[in-house]
């Protein structure tokens, strides 16, 4: 308990950790637990565990010798599923009131299975008696206590420790275990008893015989448990809300060098998660909480926090899940409230759109085995799009509830879908080209802008219909099918996946609704298949057969028996000094060998700059002479002749060349003369 500001003891813990008593027999381990039993004052709580090692079968068959030894009825030891703080996991054992022919089903059976189903079993019932035995006794409200007292947290102008992070998502996992009403266990299986932070698909089923939709009415497509009313009642008047907002981030005072070195990722991923869970959970059954979030100063600092400067991706893509169930949960309820902080938090998220469109892409090298974690946008374009698509039309324009504003008096709020539509077109035409078609630089804020304008467009804002959407049009579609040219060769701008995908998208809803838009695009695309638009194709082409490699590198075709030459040509292209000093060789009419420079320093530009995935060297083949005769692309000729011959020509190209031939190839031969 908490009592000015100190704290008082509730309890004791004995053989709290796994292997805490390693040289202990069991009927020591025994007296240990009585011996503190019999010396604990009365209404003091005992949390007593095993102290055997973590395997789950000797804890399992310890804790059943326990509860045959132990002189007191109103004790039964149990196996708990547990994440200690140390670097191992352990499973303990609590000590609390029950039957045990309940929680041990044929307690005969110590098969792995049946170990399986009896904890199966106990989380089950652990939120009947156990939780009552426990809420009861004050469990609960101490352990809300502790939370709002902040002495988990750091002090100010300090940063987390992972000891501190540890204890606080146990402790966040407990309250959401605790708070959790009974009928709607299924619903908070997954977040909250068995969460690991894996994918849907890697989670274990739900809790045995049940269906996720079997419990309550819930928010359409959201799954959001009811919390108890002790619960409900124990956070009235209490800064519970503040102290979830704070631990939410804890990336304050952090280095990203000290972030990469410390192995703590998973528990600012589970603080996150506990916290958020039960910050969506409470806002679901108390408008309270949305009003209180509202009227919060730290409200629109917190929303870019979670949103845009969390440099986890996992993490930030948690946070962004929270605030997508919490901005949503209540809608159907008809509570304009629910709507009101819907429009709140988007527009909110809007102000930081300069902020997300600063954040530019960094190149993955491959060679990078642990890249610096670094802040993202994609999740915070992923949470806005959500919130647009959820918006109605009607509200965009409405005011804000007054338990929404900050001042108690009517605000408007500033999310005008026209407006938006035509900025997020001018944030599109003027972005710079990030994109990279090799997927080492994906630019997340055009796909985000993409997406973010598609959601917009959908609610058939006038612009869509306007002579300037119609100039929008032909800007996406430029997009995705201008050609580069030596003018700007880093067209088009949309080469990554994700970003053409996000363009079409965006073309398909632009001409939904609108026939003007529909025969616009459809001569655009049209003209690019007329036979005046391009080179005529051969009967079996496709265009993905012929695009550059994904290792950037390309090639040279083979024209019958020109091997030799490719291979050549690649190891001195290769060489940085040797292709820095062909790009760098002058061409004149008074130089030998012009014809060959000029078709060699053409092939080294394509072999650096091309798109396709292999030129052509004919026109080289063409010009270069060998024995005074032009290449036969169908007569096979010695590499080393070849490379002699060739090295030759560009000795006798430039004085700069041959001193680099020299440099990079030239040697000195001695004769040595021993006498016997």
């Amino acid at each position: 308990m908490v009592s000015n500001g100190i704290f008082q003891m509730a309890g004791l813990v004995v053989q709290g950790s796994n292997g805490e008593y390693p040289y202990l027999t069991e009927e020591e381990r025994v007296e240990v637990v009585n011996a503190v039993r019999r010396s604990l004052p009365l209404g003091k709580l005992l949390m007593a565990g095993s102290g055997c090692e973590c395997r789950c079968e000797n804890v399992f068959g310890l804790c059943k010798y326990m509860n045959a030894h132990i002189n007191n009825e109103q004790m039964l030891f149990k196996c708990v599923e547990y994440r200690s703080v140390t670097a191992f996991n352990s499973t303990v054992c609590v000590c609390f009131q029950g039957s045990y022919s309940d929680l041990y089903p044929d307690s005969d059976d110590s098969s792995e299975d049946q170990i399986e189903n009896s904890k199966n079993t106990w989380s089950c019932k652990v939120q009947g008696t156990t939780n009552i035995t426990f809420v009861s006794s004050g469990g609960l409200q101490l352990l809300l206590e502790i939370f709002n007292s902040g002495i988990l947290e750091p002090k100010d102008q300090e940063s987390w420790t992972v000891w501190q992070l540890d204890c606080l998502a146990c402790l966040l996992k407990l309250i959401c275990q605790f708070a959790v009403d009974p009928a709607d266990l299924d619903l908070a299986y997954h977040d909250v008893f068995s969460w690991s932070g894996l994918a849907d698909s890697q989670r274990k089923r739900a809790w045995p015989g049940k269906s996720r939709k079997s419990t309550g009415e819930h928010g359409k497509g959201l799954h959001i448990p009811r919390l108890t009313e002790v619960f409900l009642s124990l956070v009235q008047s209490t800064n519970l809300i503040q102290r979830l907002i704070n631990v939410a981030y804890t990336y304050d005072n952090l280095a990203h060098r000290v972030l990469k070195a410390q192995s703590d990722h998973r528990s600012r991923h589970e603080v996150t998660h506990y916290s958020m869970w039960l910050l969506v959970s409470w806002a679901h059954c108390s408008s309270t909480v949305k009003s209180s979030l509202a009227d919060s100063d730290h409200l629109h600092d917190w929303l870019k926090k979670l949103t845009l400067l969390v440099p986890e991706p996992a993490v930030r893509h948690e946070a962004c899940n929270g605030l997508y169930k919490l901005s949503l949960s209540g809608l159907e309820g008809g509570e304009s409230i629910n709507r009101s902080f819907l429009l709140l938090a988007a527009s909110t998220l809007l102000k930081f759109l300069p902020d997300a469109q600063a954040l530019k892409p960094l190149r993955v090298e491959d060679y990078e085995e642990d890249p610096l974690l670094r802040t993202g946008c994609k999740e915070y374009f992923w949470l806005l799009c959500k919130l647009i698509d959820n918006i109605h039309v009607k509200d965009a324009s409405q005011k804000v509830s007054p338990s929404l504003s900050l001042t108690g008096s009517l605000q408007t709020t500033l999310l005008d879908l026209d407006a938006l539509a035509r900025h997020l077109a001018d944030c599109i035409r003027s972005r710079e080209i990030l994109d990279q078609q090799d997927g080492n630089i994906e630019d997340d804020g055009l796909t985000g802008l993409l997406r973010l304008a598609t959601s917009v467009l959908k609610h058939k804002p006038p612009f869509k219909f306007s002579r300037e959407g119609q100039e929008f049009l032909r800007d996406v579609h430029n997009l995705l099918f201008l050609l580069p040219s030596l003018a700007d060769r880093a067209q088009p701008k949309c080469k990554s996946h994700s970003a053409r995908a996000a363009a079409y998208d965006l073309l398909v809803e632009m001409v939904k609704g609108s026939v003007e838009n529909y025969r616009l695009l459809h001569n655009w695309v049209m003209s690019q298949h007329m036979q005046s638009s391009h080179a005529p194709y051969k009967w079996d082409y496709w265009p993905h057969d012929d695009v550059r490699a994904e290792c950037r590198f390309v090639g040279l075709t083979n024209l019958g028996a020109t091997c030799y030459m490719a291979s050549t040509i690649q190891q001195l292209y290769m060489i940085p000094e040797a292709r820095q000093a062909v790009f760098t060789a002058k061409y004149s009419e008074e130089i030998k060998h012009k014809t060959t420079l000029l078709e060699l320093q053409k092939m080294f530009t394509y072999l650096m700059e091309s798109e396709r995935k292999a030129y052509n060297p004919r026109p080289f083949c063409k010009t270069y002479t060998m024995d005074k005769q032009p290449l036969n692309t169908g007569e096979q000729k010695d590499m080393t002749e070849f490379f002699t011959d060739l090295i030759t020509k560009i000795e006798e190209m430039s004085q700069e060349l041959k001193n680099t031939v020299k440099t990079l190839f030239g040697g000195v031969i001695t004769n040595n003369v021993v006498s016997l």
